[in-house]
Order: structure tokens, then sequence, then C-alpha cells
């Protein structure tokens, strides 16, 4: 309430016939008017005095009150009293006095009576008044924020909320343990308020009292200071420099700028927890629409399963196989396959050929059984076309045949994905009046299913079977699930053993419908068809779309095999075309091994859908990042089946090569999980399939963490010496809408990350409390374990971190020139990054004669076992630190990151560094081995060394191929570029380069899997098997594909 703003009672109106005469009677004032004030104005300091001493018990009562009160304040808020009611009632108190004083006298009582109302609105402006209102911490903490406001104002704006977040987040404001609480947040609001409040009702007092005073008197009406004590928050940083009085402080000059910088604070720190999860707000990249690429509407987009299919909607029908064999079933064991699992130890599975976008064939080798899975997609219609799977299997051993075999294939719906699945069984649509018992168990599973989504329209599933003589049972399941993580759960639940009554036969076989009671809909979301044959066995299961009328034959049986054979024959036309390994004189069996490496990736490219868990540093607790599709690759289908940033680029290496069509989508749809910041999380779990197989621990990305940029690698490789006349009209267009996210990521790596110097970089993330690690993880470096400096610090520089951002530079000069952008300050920053002068002073050690990282750094570092306590289970082993550490080069350790500036191509041709580094390259002792090059070299003192207890070395001496393939690129490079080290470089080349292929074929031949590494001792695989991601670049080492 403004009690200036009411209406004072309104004068009476002069009635019409009355105007002349008052008119006239203006002009003759009464010799009597004011006679009778005036003879008792000389009196009037007494009505003065008295207001004074009222006004006086005025503001000791509302101080009084507020002692009581001000725990109640926030609440108060809350219901809807803004405002300190205290201030209300004195300024309605300021009106009474006012009015009555005008009635006496305008003159100088009036003016005296005015110096009463500013020498109270100061004192209800005194520190003292409010502190009742006060959190505990603010009245002590007003003086000295107020100074350091002050001292934090000469750095400008910028730096003023910079500074907020450290003198006011938990724990560290001003040296004290406090924080707001929300109660305290609502009084600083309330005081606030209030403050405004007083600054426009004393602003409207002062123009009463001019209204009511003398004309001549007028003039010397001012509470422009008091306005500017209640008015000081809203000058900014510049009333700072305006002190009061020092001994109380200004309250709203001190706490003012206090109260509103908190409050400023509060709204910028949800404004920083809300920029984790806040998109990019730029056009996004992947096409809106599925429909768009309909050749890749429908594939094996589900990597993580041995075989399933899935279309790329956000809630796509699934469909999926398991299997199992009877006769070697033991109770409470199955050994049903589903999901790809080391577990399983099949001898072998993966793709043998696979296009990408029409057909697919994998070859699953089972402990007693072979599985061909094929599948082939036809486009037609509306709502993507049609397609058909296959499953063939056969016994691996003659004496098998005849033993039976089950398969189960379903259909589900995707997370919170809906529709209508409708089973159709076999015997509904059959005559069984003369068929007997052994014959009816092999029709009691379904014939089709039909359905219907909003995104599919009308369809029909329908199962078919090559050979009826070989059945011996069928069934079906048709029940509701929570979501598809639950799908072998569900089945295995729906499982009974069915005895014939006649027969006397034996089958392990669905339950048919399973409904809880509550359920009354009975609509399932998951149906189950089972077919248990004799080996050899055949199941084709064939999807229709309603929309597609004029199809043809059903693609089934001898329509099949003639598609897919086409599709095969075009297939191997292309991969020679592409990668020439016929030419290079590679044997049969070689190429059908990179047929297949190549196939794996490209048939490991899977569809998600969901939110990660993020988290920055102004999120107390992980938040949801925003609901979105992933198309991408994933480095392994039984480990990690699932998008890896830093592991997609290498995978495009490849599949750049082979179809930049799909390519160009896998890096729009990254692309488009830029948040507002520039920064993409680097492990994406989508979905309820994905999130099941991840541990907790490891699901919550941080933004302070990306990984390597290695989609420059991919555009470099795509556009480098490739004239624009050459570029397609789509990748231009493509690369246009990729340009503002292309320039948010580099920005976010190129500020986020950078060190204290110029040109100095380091990775963020590493633990600087661990007492358990032998030498704290940069996880996001993607070189994990990775030794650095044994202690991380903000001083840090990492070489392999400074060497991919000058790569990001060049490569955005280059695609700046393609569209059309000015990109002179990427071709100034690689030319400042790549300066080898600036990179030798920031990362080269002459004692060592090797490029290293820089930090605190102490080379006597080892992991021991605390003393046992009688009683007590045996400590973990923790760090021990014998020599105390400095701040030096990082030289005792020699590996891959030392290789970074060779690998990106950073040095000159005639660099007397790059002399240095081929010639320890060859080094046995160092990284060199018959089987490629070793990670860290032998003596580097955390060579093959974990870094906990139960860590063991995963960067720590094992051959990686991505690794190994950048260095034979850059080697390449440099033997085909004028210099004094170009004939070693050649050498080098071709010696690695059939290291690595050799071995890798060896290892195939012996396990049926390319892995995730190799041993440096012996060349063994190890790691998780099948890994088709990056090891699959041997495929561009035997084509010898760099550009």
């Amino acid at each position: 309430m403004n009690p200036f703003e009411e209406d004072e009672e309104p004068e009476k109106p002069i009635p019409s016939i009355q105007v002349q005469l008052t008119a006239t009677e203006s002009l003759t004032v009464s010799p009597f008017h004011g006679l009778i004030s005036r003879c008792f104005e000389g009196h009037l300091n007494i009505f003065v005095d008295s207001q004074d001493k009222n006004m006086a018990e005025l503001i000791d009562r509302f101080v009084a009150d507020l002692k009581i009160q001000g725990s109640s304040l926030a609440q108060a808020e809350i219901e809807g009293c803004c405002v300190l009611p205290s201030c209300a009632d004195l300024f309605v108190f300021y009106k009474k006095c006012l009015l009555q004083c005008a009635q006496l006298s305008t003159g100088q009582p009036m003016l005296s009576l005015t110096s009463v109302f500013k020498k109270y609105l100061r004192e209800s402006n005194n520190a003292s008044s409010i502190t009742p209102v006060l959190p505990m911490s603010m009245s002590s903490l007003t003086k000295d924020f107020t100074r350091e406001l002050r001292d934090l104002s000469s750095g400008g704006a910028a730096g003023l909320i910079q500074n907020f977040q450290s003198l006011l987040k938990e724990g560290d404001m001003s040296n004290t343990s406090h924080k707001y609480n929300k109660d305290d947040i609502a009084r600083i609001c309330t005081i606030l308020t209030t403050a405004e409040y007083c600054l426009e009702t004393t602003q409207q007092l002062e123009g009463k009292l001019k209204e009511k005073v003398q004309p001549a008197l007028a003039d010397k009406v001012d509470l422009g200071p008091e306005q500017d004590l209640f008015g000081s928050h809203n000058q900014g940083v510049s009333t700072l420099n305006v002190p009061r009085k020092k001994h109380n402080g200004s309250l709203y000059t001190g706490f003012g700028v206090v109260a509103i910088s908190v409050v400023s604070w509060f709204v910028y720190q949800g404004y920083l927890e809300t920029r984790v999860n806040s998109p990019l707000t730029e056009s996004k990249v992947a096409f809106p629409s599925s429909h768009d690429f309909p050749e890749r509407y429908w594939g094996s987009f589900r990597p993580g399963v041995y075989f399933g299919m899935k279309s790329r909607d956000t809630h796509s029908l699934l469909a999926g196989l398991m299997w199992f064999m009877p006769d070697i079933a033991v109770a409470g064991n199955l050994n049903l396959r589903h999901l790809c699992d080391q577990g399983d130890n099949l001898e072998q599975y993966g793709w043998k050929e696979h296009d990408g976008k029409n057909f697919g064939v994998q070859v699953i080798i089972d402990k007693f059984i072979q599985l061909e899975t094929s599948f082939i997609t036809k486009l037609g219609g509306n709502h993507g076309g049609d397609w058909t799977a296959r499953i063939h299997v056969e016994p691996r051993m003659k004496e098998l045949v005849g033993q039976e075999v089950t398969l189960f294939f379903y259909l589900t719906l995707d997370d919170n994905g809906n529709g209508l699945l409708q089973p159709i069984k076999m015997i509904d649509n059959m005559d069984t009046s003369g068929m007997d018992a052994n014959e009816s168990v092999k029709f009691l599973g379904l014939s089709a299913v039909h359905g219907h989504t909003e995104k599919l329209g009308d369809f029909r599933v329908s199962f078919h079977h090559a050979n009826q003589q070989s059945i011996v049972h069928t069934a079906f399941l048709s029940t509701t699930i929570g979501s598809p993580q639950h799908v072998k759960d569900a089945l295995q639940s729906g499982l009974r053993l069915m005895e014939d009554k006649r027969s006397k036969e034996r089958h392990i076989s669905l339950a048919r419908v399973l409904f809880p009671k509550e359920d009354k809909l009975k609509q399932p979301n998951f149906v189950v068809h089972q077919v248990t044959g004799k080996l050899p066995l055949q199941l084709e299961i064939v999807y229709e779309s309603n929309s597609f009328v004029e199809r043809g034959a059903m693609l089934r049986g001898e329509v099949y095999d003639v598609l897919l054979q086409k599709y095969r024959k075009e297939f191997r036309v292309q991969f020679e075309s592409k990668f020439r390994l016929n030419e290079k004189g590679f044997s049969e069996e070689e190429q059908d091994f990179a047929k297949s490496a190549m196939s794996n990736l490209v048939g490991g490219i899977g569809y998600f859908y969901g939110s990660s868990k993020v988290q920055s540093v102004y999120n107390k607790e992980p938040v949801p990042y925003w609901n979105a599709p992933l198309y991408t690759a994933v480095p392994s289908r039984s480990f990690f089946p699932r998008g890896f940033l830093w592991d997609e680029g290498f995978h495009n290496l490849i599949i750049s090569q082979w179809d930049r069509e799909i390519s160009f989508d896998i890096m729009a749809h990254w692309f488009d999980l830029m948040n507002i910041e520039g920064w993409i999380p680097r492990e994406q779990i989508l979905g309820s399939e994905a999130r099941a197989r991840v541990p907790e621990e490891f699901v919550v990305q941080k933004n302070n963490q990306g990984n390597p940029p290695t989609f420059f690698l991919v555009l470099d490789a795509m556009f480098k010496k490739r004239p624009v006349r050459d570029i397609s009209t789509l990748e231009l267009e493509q690369l246009n809408r990729m340009w503002p996210r292309l320039v948010g990521w580099y920005n976010w790596f190129n500020t986020s990350l950078h060190g204290p110097e110029p040109g100095t970089y380091y990775w963020r993330g590493r633990d600087t409390a661990s007492i358990r690690e032998l030498n704290p993880k940069s996880l996001s470096s993607g070189l994990d374990d990775y030794p650095r400096a044994s202690h991380p610090t903000t001083s840090e520089r990492h070489l392999d971190l400074r060497c991919w951002i000058t790569l990001a530079a060049k490569v955005m000069a280059s695609i700046a020139d393609i569209v059309g952008r000015d990109g002179r300050k990427y071709h100034e920053t690689f030319v400042f990054l790549s300066n080898n002068e600036l990179l030798n002073a920031q990362h080269w050690s002459e004692k060592a004669k090797r490029y290293v990282d820089f930090g605190l750094h102490s080379t006597n570092v080892t992991l021991r076992r605390p003393k046992n306590i009688p009683g007590q289970p045996k400590p973990e082993k923790i760090r021990w630190v014998s020599e105390e550490p400095t701040l030096r080069f990082v030289d005792d350790t020699f590996g891959y990151v030392s290789l970074f500036p060779l690998m990106i191509e950073i040095l000159q041709p005639n660099s007397p560094q790059l002399g240095q580094l081929l010639q320890d390259l060859r080094n046995p002792n160092l990284l060199w081995t018959k089987y490629g090059l070793r990670s860290l070299s032998k003596t580097s003192p955390l060579y093959n060394k974990r870094n906990t207890e139960h860590d063991p070395p995963y960067w720590r001496g094992p051959i990686w191929i991505n690794m190994n393939y950048l260095v034979a690129r850059a080697l390449h490079h440099y033997s085909v570029v004028e210099g004094p080290h170009q004939t070693r470089a050649l050498l080098l080349y071709n010696e690695l380069r059939e290291n690595l292929i050799s071995n890798i074929l060896r290892e195939y031949r012996k396990t049926g899997y390319i892995w995730e590494q190799y041993n440096d001792a012996n060349g063994a695989g190890q790691g998780c098997r099948p890994f088709t991601g990056w090891s699959t670049l041997v495929l561009l080492l035997m084509s010898e594909t760099y550009v």
C-alpha cells in the first residue's frame, strides 16, 4: 500500500451557477485569511516536537516487533506480504502528520516537520533497525562484503559476476561457512522489495511536501539524500564508491548492494545450472524426419542384441531374436541367447557383409550350431517400406542333425512407444477336424501379428517356416512389459514345461496369453512367436507396410534369394572400388576379413533415443539432458553397445570412405546433442536398453570433460585436397548447417580447456584428492590411465590436447573457406599453435629429448598397503609419494602422448625433433614391437603398472590400433614430403603397417575376433571382443587410405 497514491478527500464541486462568481472573488482575497493560524505559527514547534516523539516511539516499536516476527518474514512473503509492514505503517503516519500540519501552517513549521521526516527516514534506514530480519551471517558480512564488492568492481561487470560465484558459493563466503537457505533468500528479497518501496514512497512524500508548503519555501524541501539511501542498490556498482557514515554505514548503500548482489547471483546461479542441459539454439543439422533417408529407415539398428530390427523413429517397433537348444538345456539354465555377451563365449559372431542401407548377412557360431541371420529392406509406400529377416540354423557336427533348436522371434515397442500389436494364431485359420495331437502342436504358434503405430501406420508381420516337416512344436506369448530391457526376463517367465496327454511328449513352451489379473484391457505390447524344430531349421519373418500397395511378390523364398544375391554382388564390387584390396594383392581370405571388419562397423550402427544424465559444477545433483535421437556406430556390440564421442571420429574415418551420406548423418546427430555452451556429452547412454548395461557410477556426464574432437579428423580426410567444384550440393548444404555447431564446439575446447599460458591446454576432470590412484586418470582425454603429472593442478600442460586443438583450428579454417565464412582467426590460431618454436618451448624436454606434458610431478610414486590393524579387514593400497613433486616436464614417461606432434603432422619436415622421434620410434626398448607400437615405453616408471590395486593397466603398454593408425598415417605423410627424414619415415611406415596388419589377421584367424587392444609382448588380442570400432582401422592400413 502506498499512502501517497490514495486520493485525498476531494473538494466539493462548485455549482455551475457560482463559477463566474468564484472567478471574480478570487481576484480579491479576504484580509482575514490566515490570521488565526499565523497567531499560532510561532508556537507550532510544540506540534513538531510532539510528532518527533511519536515517531521515535513508533520506530522503537517497529524494531521490537521485528525481533519477534523476523523469523516469520519468509512465510509472510510467501503469503503475499512483500514489504516490511512497519515501513508501510511509517509512511501512513507521515501522511497524517503532513495533512495536520498543512491545516495549521504551510510555512516554516512544515519545513521543520520535513526535517523530522528526514531524521526518521535515516533512522529507519539504520542497520540496527533491520538486523532482526537479516540471515544470521548477513549483518556481520555487509561491511566486509561491500568492501570486497568495491574491489571486485574495478574488474568490470564480467569480473564482478565471475567473482560472485567464489564469494557466495556454499562454504566460501567471506571466509565463513554460512550459506543462505530458502528462508534467508526470502528475507533478503523482502528487504530488497522494501527498499524499492521506500524509495518510491519517499519520492512521492517529497512531492507532496513541495505541493503543500508555501511556494517560496518549496526549494528548501529536499529528500534527495534519503532517497539515495533507499535507492543506492539501483545505482549498480557505481554506488560502491559513495560511502555513507562510517559508524553505521547505510543499510541500503552497503546492504542494498549486498542484497541485490545476492539475489542477482542466485538468479545467475540458476541460469548456470540450466546451461548444462539447454540445447544450442542454432538450427539442427540432422534432417528432421528419418523418412528423408527412406533407404535407411529400417535396419539392424540394435547393435546390443545378436540380431534385431528397428526403424529410425523415436518410439520404434522393435524386433529381435532369441534361441536355445532344448536337448542340452539344464534346469535353471537354458543358455538362452539374446544380448551380445562375452560371457556366452560364442566362437564367433559378426556381419560378413552389410552395406548400411539395403541388406546384411551375419554368421553366429554357437557351441553346437551355426546361425546365419540376414535381412533385406525394400522401399515402398509412405511408412518406410518392407523388410524380411531370415534365420537359418545348421548343426556344426553331422551327429547333431535332427537335434532340436528353439527360436523365439519377438515384437515390442521402444521406450514409451504407443501402438497396437494383435497376435494372429495359426490354428485360427486352419481346419483341425482331422488333425491328430502330434500334428496340432506344430500349429500352436502365430501366423502373423497385425499392428499399428503413429509413424508406421498399419502393418503386418508374418512368420514362415521353410520346411514344415522339420517343425516339432510352435507356441506364442502375448503379454505386457515395462520396457524393452525386460524382454528376456518376460520371455523366460512365460516358459512352461508342457506334456501332451496322449503322446506324453514334453516341450518347453511359451504360455500363450499372460496378463496380470488387474489388467482389464489385455492389450499386449510384447508378442513372441516360438518355433522348435529339428536341425537344420529356417524361419523367415516378413514385415509389410499396409501403405505399400504395389509390392509384387512377397519378399521371401526364391524372391528373397535373388534379391539378396544381387545386393551381395553389388556390395563386393563397391567394396573393391573403394578399397582396392584385390588390386593390392591381398588374398581372398584377407579380403573377406576386411569386408567383415567394415561390415561389422557399419552393421553395428544403432539408432537410440533418450536423455543422458549430466552435471555441471553448478548442479548439486545430476540433471537430465533433453530427449534426443542418436544415429551412431558403437565400439563393441558386447561391451560398449552405445555411442562414444571420440571413438566415433575414428569410426567415421572408415564409414566416410564407404558412404559419405551415412557419415554426415552420424555427425549431424552428434552435433545436434550440443548444449548452449558448445559441449557434447562424451558417452551417450540413451534408452532403457543402453542404461541397463552401464553401472550407475559411469552414467553421469560432466560438462567440464569432453573427449578429443576427432570429428575434425573426419572432416579433414573428407575435404582435404578436394576442390570445391567436386563437393556435392548436399555436402555443401550439410556443411553450412553444421558450421555454427562446429564454431561452438571449437570455442568450447579453446576456451574451456585452456591452460595458464597462451598456447597451453589441459584436460579437466583429474581427481586432485585421489589417494588410491597411482596416477589420477584423465578419462576425458580418452587415454584414461596414461601417466600424466603425478599431482593434478591447473598448471598442467597436456600435449595431446594442444595438438587436437591445433588440428581443429586447421580444419575450421579449411571448412570456412569451403562454406564462404571468415576463417582468419582459425588460420591465425593454427599458425600460432603449429609454430614449432613455441611447441618446443612448452613441451620439448631437452634433457630427455622428447615431447612431453608439463606439471607438478614426482617420479617416485608407488602403491603401498598400510599396516593391517588386527581384527580389521585388510586395507587397500594407497598412493605413497617418496619425493616432493615439483613443476617440471613429465619426461620420465614416453608413449603415445609424446607422438602427438607427429600424429597430427605439426612438425616441420626438417625438424630435428622429428628426426629424434623417428629414431626413438624404432627402439624396441621404448615403443616398438613386431605387433605394433605399445602405448607406453618399457622404460617408463608406470609401464604395465596397475593404477589402483584393482585396475589393470589399460593405456600403459597394450597396443591400440587407433593410435597406431595415426602414427602410420603421419609416417606416410612424412615419407612423401621432401626433407632429411623422408627415407627413414618410409622405412618405418612400411614396417609398422606390415606388423599391424599381420598381427591383427593372425589373431582373427586364431580367435575369430578383432580385439580392443593387443598384448605388446606376444601380440595376443585382449580386452573386449568383438571390438569392431576403431580397431577396424586395419582396413584403411590395408588399403592405405589416409585422405
